[in-house]
């Protein structure tokens, strides 16, 4: 099983230029994106403002990873398909569960938080 955790970037920045209901537009777009790229076991979910958490059983994260990809690119596409004044970014954090390990929920959900911030710094 793996996990990503999803950050949108700038929404902050969105919400404050253009107002929150184009930050909603973002929110549903990003959605849209995972909810038509996941598998049918495949669990979206949003954590709370800008966070999206997926959890992909039976998925290695090599496999989690292109799945990343194709998530970034149905967002390119709506990029590429709107005229906005901003782009919409995702920035990704991917960490695969190993029993050898012995994890919890909890840790696997900082690791992969901590991964997807160095993601986004890497950008900015």
């Amino acid at each position: 099983m793996s996990i990503c955790y999803l950050d949108v970037d700038r929404l902050r920045k969105i919400n404050d230029i253009f107002g929150h209901q184009e930050g909603d537009r973002v929110l549903k777009t990003v959605s849209r994106a995972l909810k038509e790229t996941i598998r049918g076991d495949d669990i979206a979910c949003r954590m709370g403002g800008d966070e999206f958490l997926l959890v992909l059983p039976q998925c290695s994260r090599q496999r989690a990873e292109n799945v990343w990809k194709r998530i970034a690119q149905r967002i390119e596409v709506s990029n590429a398909g709107k005229k906005r004044a901003y782009k919409i970014g995702l920035s990704c954090g991917i960490v695969e569960y190993n029993s050898k390990q012995d994890r919890s929920v909890d840790q696997l959900l900082v690791l992969a938080d901590k991964r997807m911030y160095l993601a986004k710094r890497s950008k900015y």
